[in-house]
């Protein structure tokens, strides 16, 4: 039976759930590990240890899917799953890595880096602007925005902390709010659906 390990910040989320699930459909075993959990070290002989708390190796899994390693309000654990990754390309073992190649030359992709790829490349993208801290907020403002937008923190909001700004008086209050941290503000979507697209 084949061993999938998903590597996630958030376990209860919708698609590291959804993964697991689907992983257990094809008759796989899967681990969801947060990557907070993971304990690194190097033992006496010198050799690097990584416990995943499963029981299990690192390599041991057939399969690794590592998730986005942002946090709400906290620091980015890319470093852990940098060294993860290195790991396992090092090991000389055939476990496969969803996205493998893509986060060793983009380790911080997210929206943004994949919304300006998809524009070099000519393919369609949301619109969005990003910037950072009081200078930011007022070049923005004064550019005369077209509402109504939505305004998030760029990293780890997970869905969470997005607000409507339907007027200039909103979006003010909201450039108060989100005066420290990178924001992202992309154009309210016509379409009243929400879709998750998750390739298996």
């Amino acid at each position: 039976m084949k061993k999938i390990l998903i590597l996630t910040r958030f376990r209860g989320e919708y698609e590291p759930t959804r993964l697991k699930k689907e992983a257990i459909g094809l008759d796989c075993e899967a681990d969801t590990v947060n990557y907070e959990h993971v304990r690194l070290g190097v033992d006496e002989s010198g050799k690097p240890e990584i416990d995943l708390g499963t029981g299990r190796s690192l390599v041991e899994y057939d399969l690794v899917i590592p998730r986005a390693a942002s946090a709400r309000g906290k620091a980015s654990l890319t470093g852990v799953k940098t060294v993860m990754l290195e790991y396992l390309e090092k090991s000389g073992k055939n476990t496969g890595v969803i996205n493998g190649k893509s986060f060793k030359l983009y380790p911080l992709m997210g929206k943004l880096e994949q919304g300006v790829l998809l524009s070099q490349a000519g393919l369609p993208a949301i619109p969005f602007q990003s910037f950072n801290g009081k200078k930011g907020w007022k070049s923005y403002l004064d550019s005369d925005p077209i509402l109504p937008v939505m305004v998030k923190m760029r990293f780890g909001s997970h869905g969470k902390g997005v607000r409507l700004a339907e007027t200039m008086e909103k979006l003010v209050k909201l450039s108060e709010k989100y005066n420290e941290g990178t924001v992202l503000i992309q154009p309210v979507l016509k379409v009243r659906r929400w879709y998750r697209v998750i390739v298996l």
